[in-house]
């Protein structure tokens, strides 16, 4: 799937987590701001601009970093506090492993685990409660 796809399809998830928690469509679309045929109109595009405003404001609609896919929502703020706590300029492999002890601190409903193979990583995502 290509960018374009992805980010389509992450946003709509992330709408569709605000509307499980209770949030109706006409505050979601204020929150954002977004049109409402966009919300229904599935194979529509949305743009990169649009996803990031869907992210950041949902997340501070809902008060929670993780937009209410974890059992206990995540504070705002914790993601930059994280950034602060693990970012030092050190290889990219043992910062990631601190930020994943961060979030270890933060919830049991998210565990992160770093995969290297040779010059090449990836980043697995095991969730609690899918």
């Amino acid at each position: 799937m290509a960018a374009p796809g992805l980010i389509s399809r992450y946003a709509r998830t992330l709408i569709h987590s605000a509307e499980a928690k209770g949030y109706g469509e006409t505050v979601i679309c204020d929150a954002i701001p977004i049109a409402a045929t966009l919300l229904r109109d599935a194979p529509a595009p949305i743009a990169t601009q649009t996803f990031f405003r869907v992210s950041r404001n949902l997340k501070l609609l809902m008060a929670d970093e993780f937009c209410g896919f974890t059992r206990s929502p995540c504070p705002i703020g914790t993601f930059e506090m994280m950034c602060e706590g693990t970012v030092s300029g050190g290889q990219l492999g043992a910062t990631l492993q601190r930020a994943f002890a961060f979030y270890a601190t933060q919830t049991r409903d998210l565990r992160f685990e770093l995969h290297a193979y040779g010059e090449l990583a990836a980043i697995e995502l095991h969730a609690a409660h899918p």
